[in-house]
């Protein structure tokens, strides 16, 4: 796999931290008492209220990781010394339902115990990636909608340049036609932190 790939599978299993905390809800055990409950997983006597802790806890802290590691990388994008002009501009919605789907189907009895409906949701997961992947909307998830992001697609020109190119663009601002702004790039996918 390509290191493209990797970094865009991390942006895709981050956009699903709100589904990993439904399912570690869904997963929580409330029969285990507090006698046994406690945090030092190497004690025999000792459990966590989950009914597979390692996995629902394990799946949390990965698609938690993969979120922070897409805002890391996003922070870190420097924006150029040499501005884009906008010459079009059209938002893209967020494609909600290719995420909202699996929401859907976590609350039809999904169990991390059940290994063939864990196998399904991991492949049927898999296959949304592919998809984001190659319609290269890998980089619009409902977790940076939420934090104010939008994509745009876009016309526009280098300064000193008289060609026009297309593209897709990350912006928490409005992007309108003719307006300037410093970009940076992740992936296929121009960022703009502020605009000119």
């Amino acid at each position: 796999m390509k290191p493209r790939a990797i970094t865009a599978l991390i942006v895709f299993f981050g956009s699903y931290l709100p589904l990993s905390v439904i399912l570690l809800v869904l997963n929580f055990d409330g029969n285990v008492s507090k006698e046994n409950f406690c945090l030092n997983l190497l004690a025999p006597e000792c459990s966590l209220p989950f009914k597979t802790p390692a996995l629902a806890i394990g799946i949390f802290l990965l698609c938690l990781v993969c979120f922070l590691f897409t805002i890391f990388i996003i922070s870190l994008v420097r924006t150029n010394d040499h501005p884009i002009t906008v010459e079009e501009s059209k938002h893209i919605p967020s494609e909600l339902m290719s995420y909202v789907l699996p929401y859907v189907v976590s609350f039809m009895t999904i169990d991390y115990q059940d290994t063939s409906k864990l196998i399904g949701i991991l492949i049927f997961l898999l296959w949304m990636f592919w998809v984001t992947f190659k319609s290269e909307q890998i980089i619009m998830n409902p977790m940076l909608t939420v934090l104010g992001w939008k994509l745009y697609d876009v016309k526009y020109q280098h300064q000193n340049d008289s060609q026009s190119y297309q593209g897709k663009l990350l912006s928490r601002n409005q992007i309108l036609p003719r307006a300037t702004a410093a970009i940076g790039h992740f992936q296929d996918t121009m960022i703009v932190k502020k605009r000119n």
